[in-house]
């Protein structure tokens, strides 16, 4: 994310190639041959929650755990700010979408009435952008 948005000007572009990447279909590219990329962004859908719906969260945050993922999302918190400076909920829009982007992807495999996705359109990361711009609109 950081490579990708760091010679863009516009604040809204930057916010978009965020959400972009967030929420797109990860594709298998041969760049990491010991990874498949597929198979792992599977995973991370399926389990991504179980791994802070834990009875040690607490403890498990204060030894760092979740560094990671906290720094992506005031990453794209600070994107949310940059648009509208006095937006009150940026975390919560940015883990939301985060989160329900994994639902959508998990939904559109296994409980495809639960979604609108079709293939070969995007519709997750449209779905999204929308979302964003429409909510920073108000």
């Amino acid at each position: 994310m950081v490579f990708a948005t760091t010679n863009m000007d516009s604040g809204e572009k930057k916010l978009e190639k965020a959400i972009q990447l967030l929420t797109e279909e990860v594709k298998e590219d041969n760049s990491f041959t010991f990874i498949n990329e597929s198979t792992l962004n599977k995973i991370i859908i399926i389990e991504s929650s179980k791994a802070y719906h834990t009875k040690e969260v607490d403890t498990e945050n204060e030894k760092g755990f979740y560094k990671t993922y906290k720094r992506v999302v005031q990453r794209v918190c600070d994107f949310v700010l940059a648009v509208n400076p006095k937006f009150e909920y940026p975390h919560m829009l940015i883990t939301t979408i985060i989160e329900g982007a994994h639902h959508q992807r998990y939904f559109s495999d296994h409980l495809p009435s639960l979604t609108d996705c079709e293939n070969g359109k995007n519709n997750i990361v449209k779905f999204y952008t929308q979302l964003v711009k429409d909510v920073l609109r108000k």
